[in-house]
């Protein structure tokens, strides 16, 4: 499989469309930067994530099950590349320190552990507000609804993201672009009735078709061998 990132699809596009909102220079200081990003699994939007952190010197910090404000505070000061302080009021004081000087966008996955604990939702509206650094809460399918319940969190996100089952055209520029077999039109149906929308399993599909392609040396794979 060819190692490109195909960036003309529609939760791509989305996405991006987001990130220059809430990161644009010539935007007043003081408007809010935070965004939420959410969908079912298998969507696509960790991979989209990590290639805009790799490509604009972000940080993703993943939250745990058993986290609390400490360790979530710790966890992003050691994302950001320095030593945390001891104390809580010291934690969040270096956050801000070396955000306000590095203004580097901060993604926290798996916000949904977070959503039961108010004080680590206020915490990073806390650090957004005081530094207007972008904040991009990544969560799963109920991660709007959860948040919503944090009404002074939800006022500050200027991007919803909701990721959705690709489409057609979508899975069809991602083959033409990523995958090194060809695959006939009923081969791209069968494919598309396989995935239920989801990038991953488009991957998974994708292998398997070159797999084919590769141990049967033919050139174009077909729903015929894709059901064998």
């Amino acid at each position: 499989m060819k190692k490109v990132f195909v960036t003309g699809i529609t939760n791509v596009r989305a996405f991006q469309s987001a990130m220059r909102e809430i990161t644009d220079p010539n935007a007043p200081e003081d408007i809010p930067r935070m965004a939420l990003v959410w969908s079912t699994p298998g969507f696509g939007k960790t991979k989209t994530i990590c290639q805009y952190v790799v490509a604009n010197d972000g940080i993703v910090v993943r939250a745990k099950a058993a986290m609390n404000v400490t360790w979530l505070m710790r966890d992003i000061v050691k994302e950001l590349g320095h030593e945390p302080e001891k104390s809580k009021e010291a934690l969040f004081g270096q956050i801000v320190d070396i955000l306000m000087a590095r203004r580097c966008p901060v993604f926290i996955d798996d916000v949904d552990h977070l959503c039961r604990d108010t004080v680590m939702i206020e915490t990073l509206r806390d650090l957004h507000d005081s530094t207007f650094t972008p904040f991009v809460l990544v969560g799963m399918e109920l991660a709007d609804k959860k948040l919503k319940r944090h009404k002074h969190l939800w006022d500050r996100f200027a991007q919803l993201v909701n990721f959705q089952p690709i489409s057609r055209a979508d899975v069809q520029a991602i083959i033409e672009q990523q995958c090194e077999a060809s695959i006939s039109e009923d081969g791209l149906d069968c494919i598309i009735g396989r995935i239920e929308g989801k990038y991953r399993k488009l991957l998974y599909e994708m292998g398997r078709a070159e797999r084919i392609a590769r141990v049967h040396k033919i050139k174009t794979v077909t729903a015929q061998e894709l059901r064998k």
